[in-house]
């Protein structure tokens, strides 16, 4: 679901009633209200120039750390909106989950056609409550495993585009049970920020190792790494690894056809592929002891049942890691 403007159509006075109604009261909730309550704002108008300034009575403040946990709780009630039974919601560890929201990122999930759209209907109806806008244009859906004839989905009487592919938080999902479509993605975009890179770097007259080094790991391994530790047994990975010794080559001045362990050598380097089980190591750790009673605990309790039955899962491919390692 893709919301139009969401930070900016927050109806304040609907805000503060949420916020009372979860017990946020006294001097905090006052301090939240004084800093909205000379809140003013001007419009640069590409013909007219900057307007005088006038009082904003709706969003909240671009840029303020409050922002985001104020725009969860002010979507927090909608969990509440449907029985997650009705709707045919999808069972992690016996705990149905048919709502994913972060920030303004939501996604809403069910095993059956009809769940789904009684999820699109009880959303419309808390929608249009809080003052939200939906862009239909950008709303997707995307359909697992499914043989027959699938039935189109309507929200406020358009219909949704189904889509074969979807990016979420960042990784592009699709229709097969893996990963690769994702890494190769973010092979796509470091590449096409390396290129930004070196254009930088020669209109600059960079040539300091070091510090092109800093900005690659900046600028390039930020997408390189994002999410490694869930798609390190990519089939794709290759695609990244490429990336990266492709960068040390030509920092180097060497063809592409020199030796990797050489060069990897002289910069002090480790293939890609060790810091990403590095990740996903630490992952794996961390997950094990997570509180069982968090989403991501019942993730981890439904991968230790996959790994029982025999199926493919992550767990079992960083077990498998563990014992060829």
């Amino acid at each position: 679901m893709d919301f139009k403007k969401a930070f900016d159509i927050v109806l304040r006075e609907v805000l503060w009633q949420v916020l009372a109604g979860l017990e946020v009261e006294g001097r905090f909730l006052r301090c939240l209200q004084a800093m909205y309550a000379k809140d003013t704002v001007c419009i640069n108008h590409p013909s007219e120039g900057v307007t005088s300034s006038f009082k904003c009575q709706q969003g909240v403040k671009q840029g303020c750390p409050f922002n985001p946990l104020l725009f969860g709780l002010y979507l927090d009630a909608l969990k509440g909106r449907l029985d997650s039974k009705e709707c045919n919601a999808p069972a992690l560890a016996n705990v149905r989950i048919w709502l994913l929201l972060f920030v303004d990122n939501l996604a809403l999930m069910s095993e059956s056609e009809v769940g789904l759209q009684q999820l699109l209907n009880a959303f419309q109806q808390f929608y249009v409550k809080r003052g939200l806008t939906m862009n239909v244009k950008k709303t997707n859906v995307m359909v697992f495993n499914f043989v027959h004839p699938c039935q189109e989905f309507m929200f406020k009487g358009d219909i949704i585009e189904r889509v074969q592919t979807f990016k979420y938080m960042g990784i592009l999902l699709e229709t097969t049970p893996n990963l690769d479509s994702a890494v190769e993605h973010l092979a796509t975009a470091s590449r096409h920020s390396l290129f930004t890179l070196n254009q930088c770097c020669a209109m600059l007259r960079i040539m300091d190792v070091k510090l092109c080094c800093n900005l690659f790991n900046t600028l390039v391994r930020s997408i390189t790494n994002y999410a490694c530790e869930v798609w390190v047994d990519s089939k794709k990975i290759e695609a990244i690894e490429v990336v990266y010794r492709g960068f040390l080559k030509s920092l180097l001045g060497v063809r592409k056809t020199t030796s990797t362990s050489i060069v990897l050598a002289e910069f002090g380097k480790f293939p890609f592929e060790h810091f990403a089980w590095g990740q996903a190591l630490l992952y794996y750790n961390r997950v094990n002891t997570i509180t069982k009673n968090r989403i991501l605990g019942k993730a981890w309790e439904a991968q230790l049942v996959m790994l029982a039955v025999g199926k493919k899962c992550w767990v079992g491919s960083m077990k498998k890691w563990l014992l060829k390692n």
